[in-house]
């Protein structure tokens, strides 16, 4: 005599062999290590692209269902996931909630793409005045602040009040130090260094101490009146690209380190700044990268190089060689 059935799934029915689980299992790790690999040698194209974040998520979905049929199907683990979205309550159990808690947990720390943000510099003398009463007024509001990013320059005249904001810097730049030039015919920036590093916070702010440009000690407040100079960078026009790899006999010559070489040299009669050289555009693929060959004021160059030892995979880099020019611009 048999009871009747009072409805539902059966309990503890199971919806794979261990083996079978294990077979899918092993074959979803695979593709995610495959996948991770083409991303890591392929991130400056995808970065480029702006296909960096759809690529992490491909990984994840892959990592999330490996690991559901790992510690479901074969380890028995359970789980249950529950929350409430547009006004429906969602729940999960089983594979399915190890899955999308793997996936949400992904996205949670997925990082947040970087907006653009500004940045205020403060400019006031070594006393206890303020830099009109120091300096004039007219003086202060003709002096410019100059900011050099990797692929653009930014300027902003400053207040009377001594004070010059950059709007819309992109976010990408902020972990970076930064370069700056103060432009005024009557002072310049004490001990001034090389770089910046930007400060926290949602409104950054940097001070500076001014002093005044002075000459000899014919009169002893007597003030310089110095050329302006402007900075801008200068790029090669033509592409260089340098590849390695890519055969199939495995001993050909392009199978080992190969390189080229790209020069840049001042365009507007002033002098290159030593420390500047660098690659614009640069995309690189595999084990490639460059290095500076060559830092003068005359010429900066650059080495673009590409090695692999596996013959049959192409590695390459190519860009732009660049450095920034220092000029007087009266």
């Amino acid at each position: 005599m048999s009871l009747p059935h009072s409805g539902g799934p059966p309990v503890g029915k199971k919806w794979g062999s261990p083996v079978v689980l294990a077979f899918f299992a092993l074959v979803a790790i695979v593709i995610a290590l495959g996948v991770g690999w083409v991303i890591l040698q392929n991130l400056p194209i995808l970065i480029a692209y702006q296909l960096g974040a759809p690529a992490y998520f491909i990984l994840l979905i892959i990592i999330s269902l490996a690991v559901a049929i790992v510690l479901f199907g074969i380890l028995r683990a359970t789980g249950s996931l529950t929350g409430k979205h547009f006004g429906y309550t969602v729940e999960f159990g089983g594979a399915a909630a190890i899955f999308a808690f793997i996936l949400l947990y992904g996205i949670w720390i997925f990082p947040s793409t970087p907006t653009d943000f500004s940045l205020t510099f403060r400019f006031r003398p070594e006393d206890h005045r303020t830099i009109a009463e120091a300096f004039g007024e007219p003086s202060v509001k003709r002096a410019t602040v100059t900011l050099y990013l990797p692929k653009q320059t930014l300027r902003k005249d400053l207040t009377a009040d001594g004070y010059a904001t950059i709007d819309n810097i992109p976010g990408r730049y902020r972990p970076n130090p930064i370069e700056l030039d103060l432009s005024s015919d009557v002072f310049v920036i004490k001990d001034q260094l090389p770089s910046y590093i930007i400060p926290s916070g949602t409104e950054p702010l940097l001070p500076f101490i001014v002093v005044p440009v002075r000459v000899g000690k014919t009169k002893p407040d007597e003030v310089a009146v110095i050329p302006k100079t402007s900075r801008v960078l200068v790029i090669k026009p033509a592409v260089a690209r340098i590849t390695s790899g890519g055969t199939s006999d495995g001993h050909s010559p392009f199978c080992q380190r190969r390189t080229v070489q790209q020069c840049v040299t001042p365009e507007r009669g002033g002098h290159l700044v030593p420390g500047t050289g660098s690659v614009t555009n640069e995309v690189r693929v595999g084990r490639a990268g460059w290095t500076v060959t060559k830092d003068t004021p005359e010429q900066i160059c650059i080495e673009l190089w590409a090695a692999t030892g596996a013959c049959e995979t192409e590695v390459s880099v190519q860009g732009q060689a660049s450095a920034v020019e220092e000029y007087v611009t009266q």
